[in-house]
């Protein structure tokens, strides 16, 4: 449904998601009906995956157990060293590092938000 209710002008054509794009060349029945095929895949190969995920995780959540929180905290600093900020001609040459700030501060933010929430 968002491909026609979302549909977008003439000029931002190019710049449109693959099912708004069919829209504007007058293939807009055919994008839902795609779309839907892939959801549908998407559901079989998850309900077929979920058997032996769960034993998979099952398996192996014996042996990382000890190591969750290492693990989480690797993850962590692994995403906030990867935030990419932009550089701004006449702006500084530390203006990369304010999405890393950002990116921590909503960190530590969210960390308090679930100590309030759950002590």
């Amino acid at each position: 449904p968002s491909i026609f209710l979302g549909a977008p002008e003439a000029d931002t054509a190019l710049a449109v998601l693959p099912g708004h794009a069919l829209l504007m060349e007058g293939r807009g029945a055919e994008a839902i009906r795609l779309s839907s095929i892939g959801s549908a895949g998407a559901v079989i190969v998850s309900l077929i995956m979920a058997i032996p995920m769960a034993f998979f995780f099952w398996k192996i959540y014996g042996m990382i157990n000890a190591y969750i929180g290492w693990i989480l905290v690797l993850i962590v600093v692994l995403m906030i060293a990867t935030e990419n900020g932009e550089y701004v001609e006449g702006q500084g040459s530390l203006v990369h590092l304010k999405f890393k700030f950002y990116a921590i501060l909503l960190f530590f933010i969210s960390g308090f938000l679930g100590i309030f929430a759950f002590d």
